[in-house]
Order: structure tokens, then C-alpha cells, then sequence
């Protein structure tokens, strides 16, 4: 098993000499005596595991290479014990403020140092485990809402699928009709033909649109706010007017640069949200309104329904995990929360939901342009 590291920064050599002495048995050890170079092995392939950091340095004293370490994203999570001979409560108060984790006093108890840094050092290690399973956990989460959004959506290629079938089913019917009563002619079938190779041809749209919006793709795409309402409403039209849901848009040609198909993800799913809210309160005259307006560098969507609204208890609650209001229906309480993380995590903006008028009103802002 290898060795963890552990990065010893200190202007003066004997102190340097001392806590090798005391340390080098059970860590790999590095050595810095300067901030400058200490900041250098922090972002290199190699970074510590834990850092024994003097307070007192020429140039960069401790406090600021902790609060540079501390505000660096690729070396803010490794701990820093601070060694010095400053014993007040003032400058140990400043220390752990900054981040620090823990002091170690001059001169050096190698029993305290060892102790004190072996305890935080297993600390670390729980905490980067803890943070391996919640990003585990948060992958499986991410499949199993993939997983309830294609249940979602086969229902809908289903209600899309009805009205093509239908003419299909009814073009058949005639066509075996006439043959039985020997009235069908050349052209009349030719007719027919062309009919059910309309549809046929629908039915293939119907599936090439929903593969294309589970197709995984990361890259930036330049769409219009139109295309992109066209896209959604393709996936969800049929279904929202079997239900006799009423969806008005709001939107206009601007052109953007985004992940067109997480955005889809997300627009989809809270307009399904919105229509089983509806629904399940039987509302009369269901609607739902999407709106898509901009500034020179923000796009805002807002997605409003006339379902009553969201309990007021409720409201902080609803990008929670696991959280739903369809216990027993179905509901997972996985989809508004990979909303908010789609939006927050990979479309660099914020989601908010509050009542308004007669229901829920979400909205989005994000960059017009992720590039």
C-alpha cells in the first residue's frame, strides 16, 4: 500500500530537518520553503494529502498561502495543519477561519505532531470516500431518473403513435371492405397507398424524434428559441392536447449556443409535471404558457401552469432528492431534482419556482451562450 503524502512547508531548515525526522517513516514526504513553491506541489499530478504549513514566512507568510490553497478549486480539499510558535488566540482563530484544520506548536512533541496528523489524514480519507459514494450515488440517481423519463416517455410515443394507427387501421378496414364488395379500383388504391405511406412516414418522424432526444450529446449546438419550442413540442404536443392541455408559447427567432438536449430534458420534464398537475386536480381549462425571453447575454424561461399551485410549505422543498408530491402515484421525486443539477451543473444557471396568479411558475435563467 502506498504511502499517503504529506507536504512540509517551512522557511527554516532545522524545523524542515525535525519534522522529517519525525515523520518520514510513515509518509512520503515533500518539502517547500516558500509559499510560492508549497502553492506549485499543491497543483501538481502528485498533490499532498496533508500540509504542515509555518505561519511565519518572508514573502508569502502562511495565512496567505492557506487562503490561496483554500480558494483554489484544485487544492481547496486538502487539510492544513499550521505550525508555528504563535500561541495567542487571535492568531489561531485567524488560522482556522482561513481553513486550517488544526495547529501544531514550536517546539515539536513528535507524539502530538504524528498524532495530529495521522487523526487528520484519516479524516481526509473518510471524507474522500464519503464524497466517492455521494458521487456514486448521484450517477445511479441520474440513471434511475433516465429510467422513469424513457417510462414518461414511451407513454407519450404511445398517445403520438394513436392518430396515425388509426388512419392506418382505417384505410386497411376500407380497403378489405371494398375488395369484399368488389368496388375498390387502380387508383383508389393508389390512393390508399399513399395514405398509409403518410403515416408510416409520421410514425418513423415520431421515433426518430424521440431517439434523437435520449441520443447522449455533449457538445455545443447554435439553435433558434423556435426550433428549440419546435423540438420540445414534438415530443410533447400530442400528449398534452389528448389531455385537452392547452400550451401557449411565447418565443421568438433569437438564435442560441447550448446543450440542446439537456435543455430539452429539462423543459419536457417540468411540462409533464405541470400537465399531471392538472390532471390530478381535474382543472378546468387546463393551460400551460412557456415562455422564452432574453437580454444581451441571459436567456429566461418561465413555465407557468393553472394548477392551483404548490403548498407554501412546499415550495423550498421541490428540488429536494427524493422529494414528491406522488407518493403512491408513481412518483419518484428524482426529476425536479436533475432539473436543477441539469441547470445548475452543465447549463451554468439557476431554476426557481413560486406562485403566481392562479398556479406554479418556473423559471429559468441561464447565458444565452454556453460557449
Amino acid at each position: 500500500m502506498s504511502k499517503n503524502r504529506v507536504l512540509i512547508v517551512d522557511d527554516t531548515p532545522s524545523n524542515l530537518d525535525s519534522l522529517l525526522n519525525i515523520l518520514q517513516d510513515e509518509y512520503e514526504i515533500a518539502v517547500a520553503n516558500n509559499g510560492k513553491k508549497a502553492i506549485e506541489i499543491c497543483r501538481s499530478e502528485h498533490k499532498p494529502d496533508m500540509i504542515l504549513l509555518d505561519i511565519v514566512m518572508p514573502e508569502m507568510d502562511g495565512y496567505e498561502v492557506c487562503e490561496r490553497i483554500k480558494s483554489d478549486k484544485q487544492t481547496q480539499d486538502i487539510p492544513i495543519i499550521f505550525i508555528t510558535v504563535l500561541s495567542d488566540d487571535e492568531s489561531e482563530t485567524k488560522g482556522l477561519s482561513l481553513g486550517a484544520v488544526d495547529y501544531i506548536y514550536k517546539p515539536f512533541n513528535p507524539i502530538l505532531v504524528k498524532a495530529r496528523v495521522k487523526n487528520n489524514i484519516k479524516l481526509k480519507l473518510y471524507r474522500d470516500e464519503l464524497e466517492l459514494l455521494l458521487k456514486e450515488n448521484e450517477e445511479i440517481m441520474m440513471a434511475q431518473s433516465k429510467h422513469a423519463e424513457m417510462g414518461n416517455m414511451i407513454s407519450v410515443i404511445a398517445h403520438q403513435w394513436k392518430q396515425p394507427l388509426s388512419a392506418i387501421s382505417a384505410v386497411a378496414n376500407k380497403i378489405i371492405f371494398d375488395i369484399e364488395l368488389d368496388k375498390y379500383d387502380i387508383e383508389q388504391i393508389k390512393e390508399h397507398a399513399h395514405i398509409v405511406n403518410d403515416q408510416v412516414q409520421e410514425l418513423s418522424k415520431i421515433i426518430k424524434d424521440f431517439a434523437n432526444f435520449f441520443k447522449p450529446n455533449k457538445e455545443l449546438q447554435s439553435i433558434t428559441l423556435q426550433e428549440l419550442v419546435h423540438m420540445t413540442q414534438s415530443i410533447i404536443s400530442s400528449t398534452l392536447k389528448s389531455n385537452g392541455v392547452e400550451l401557449s408559447c411565447e418565443v421568438d427567432d433569437t438564435p442560441i449556443s447550448t446543450y440542446v438536449r439537456e435543455l430539452m430534458q429539462v423543459l419536457v420534464n417540468i411540462l409533464v409535471n405541470a400537465q399531471d398537475a392538472l390532471l390530478e386536480r381535474n382543472i378546468e381549462n387546463p393551460r400551460i404558457v412557456l415562455s422564452l425571453k432574453h437580454d444581451d447575454t441571459s436567456l429566461m424561461i418561465s413555465i407557468c401552469d393553472n394548477a392551483g399551485g404548490i403548498d407554501d410549505n412546499l415550495l423550498d422543498k421541490v428540488f429536494e432528492k427524493y422529494f414528491t408530491t406522488k407518493t403512491g402515484k408513481g412518483g419518484t421525486g428524482i426529476g425536479l431534482y436533475i432539473v436543477k443539477k441539469i441547470i445548475e451543473d452543465h447549463l451554468n444557471g439557476n431554476i426557481t419556482v413560486m406562485n403566481q396568479d392562479d398556479g406554479a411558475c418556473f423559471k429559468i435563467q441561464m447565458p444565452l451562450s454556453q460557449a
